[in-house]
């Protein structure tokens, strides 16, 4: 699926209310009735405000535009239901949107009291730890840096100490790019409920803290006009993924399926190429064969006796020639570490290979101190580092935004699949494609976990699928794995051979 920039949302809101069709107030009301279904979902969010024997109040601050309009519709269906909730117009502007104007009303109408907010009275703004912050102030199509008294509001709530809501997008914080954003002035929310599709900003590490936790509420936008925009941002989700694994027909045989040639590990570091074996075996590669030093071979054919070994000339790191063959998919770097000799193995295999490689850990490490290399390495080999690595080929960045440029511009320089390793981990294509992962969670941060995904791509690889689809399927279902075997135990008790087991079910 496409992600959206702030105005190609907006315009989605407009396809919607003219094909669907319902006019404009009618799908706030719709946004705001799924929120609040969500809210009464999360029983232990708003328990303790239920009731006026309470001494904690939901506060609501809503802003002059269409987010507040939402703001002003869900403390109305709050309110209606028994909570208490005390209504605050945030009066940056002195009009209202349309909207925002009807739900304004409809609150005066039922005798709801609408406190405003300005300049003058900013002050006496008092917000308790134990009241809940419902914050609609300002919503997608911000583009400059909160100011003035607003600002100012925003700090108190942050300072507060509460619980903060945000209402499709922390207030002040920009849906698309927030370079030149002031990162005084934005919302710090525990739990961001967003409204048909993520924002581009929730995927950057440096905005984790201002969305807090977030999901997805789907308000029956025409999704499907989505393919219509033009867009380099994709959401990789299970319907995304469908399609590019085909069937098993009923005479395959193990040839039917590649033959996948991992090479890595040295002294101390045999278990990282023992899990990514292990891993491609899980991703369904017919053969695997794996070239380690003398010190591995026992080790790998003990613990993977599926696969075949190719024992290499080092003893305890590779080096010399490797006879590749008529292997399928090609993987090295993990556990290779950085001895002149692993080296030059590796820019033997980079110039006497034709077909894509996959490339990880410490053959990316050789690569950043060899940068030359890059230019030689085969058309689409997919690179996998994390940002350490990352920022070992193309220097520092000053922010996310630069950070995905340079990861734009090193794949269409050196024509690569580069995948960026973390939440969301992102795939990158030449053409400047991104694909955002949707699966994953911080229990898979722990050892090993890369070498797992370093497996499950040369796999599918091997098997025949494009470098770009063995890239993103290869992370998604990497993902999905953790997610799955982490619902049997926790994110801190999840390590990697886990992950591996739980290829089994995706």
């Amino acid at each position: 699926m496409k992600l959206l920039s702030s105005k190609q949302i907006a315009e989605l809101d407009k396809i919607t209310i003219k094909n669907e069709p319902i006019n404009s107030w009618a799908l706030m009301e719709r946004a705001a009735l799924k929120l609040v279904n969500k809210l009464l979902q999360q029983q232990e969010l708003i328990v303790d405000y239920y009731s006026d024997e309470t001494r904690s109040i939901i506060k609501c601050f809503c802003g002059s535009g269409n987010n507040g309009g939402d703001g002003f519709s869900i403390a109305r269906h709050l309110i209606s239901k028994g909570f208490v909730v005390e209504v605050y117009w945030v009066q940056f502007s002195n009009t209202l949107s349309n909207d925002a104007l009807i739900n304004y009303n409809l609150l005066l109408d039922d005798q709801i009291e609408i406190k405003t907010i300005n300049d003058e009275n900013i002050d006496d703004v008092f917000i308790k730890e134990n009241d809940l912050v419902l914050d609609a102030i300002f919503g997608t199509g911000l583009n400059r840096p909160i100011q003035d008294f607003t600002k100012t509001l925003v700090q108190k709530i942050n300072q507060s100490g509460t619980k903060i809501i945000s209402i499709d997008i922390p207030s002040g914080l920009f849906a698309d790019d927030n370079r030149v954003n002031d990162f005084e002035a934005i919302i710090k929310a525990d739990i961001t409920y967003t409204f048909q599709l993520p924002k581009i900003s929730f995927l950057q590490p440096q905005n984790q803290i201002f969305t807090g936790s977030w999901e997805v509420l789907d308000i029956g936008l025409q999704i499907q006009s989505v393919s219509e925009f033009e867009s380099n941002n994709y959401w990789v989700n299970k319907a995304f993924t469908l399609g590019l694994m085909q069937p098993r027909k009923a005479f395959s045989h193990k040839g039917t399926f590649g033959h996948a040639l991992l090479i890595g590990g040295s002294l101390g570091k045999i278990g990282s190429i023992a899990m990514a074996t292990k891993a491609c075996l899980r991703a369904g590669s017919g053969l695997v064969t794996v070239c380690v030093p003398q010190c591995g071979v026992e080790i790998v054919q003990t613990l993977i006796p599926e696969a075949m070994v190719l024992p290499n000339q080092g003893k305890g790191v590779l080096e010399g020639n490797i006879e590749i063959g008529n292997k399928t998919a090609i993987g090295i770097g993990v556990g290779v570490g950085l001895d002149e000799k692993t080296a030059k193995t590796l820019q033997n295999i980079i110039t006497n290979t034709n077909g894509p490689l996959v490339i990880d850990a410490d053959g990316i490490n050789i690569l950043a101190e060899n940068k030359t290399w890059l230019a030689f390495l085969p058309n689409l080999t997919i690179l996998t580092p994390h940002p350490g690595e990352f920022k070992r080929l193309v220097g520092d960045w000053q922010s996310d935004e630069e950070k995905i440029e340079k990861l734009k511009e090193f794949s269409r320089k050196f024509n690569l699949i580069v995948i960026l390793k973390g939440a969301f981990s992102i795939v990158c294509t030449p053409n400047g494609n991104l694909f955002y992962n949707s699966t994953g969670n911080a229990g898979m941060a722990t050892a090993g976990s890369g070498d797992v995904l370093f497996g499950i791509i040369t796999g599918y690889l091997a098997q025949g699928l494009s470098p770009l689809n063995a890239a993103i399927l290869g992370v998604y279902n990497h993902g999905l794995a953790g997610d799955l075997m982490v619902e049997s135990t926790s994110q801190t008790a999840l390590i990697a051979t886990d992950i591996i087991e739980g290829l089994r079910y995706c």
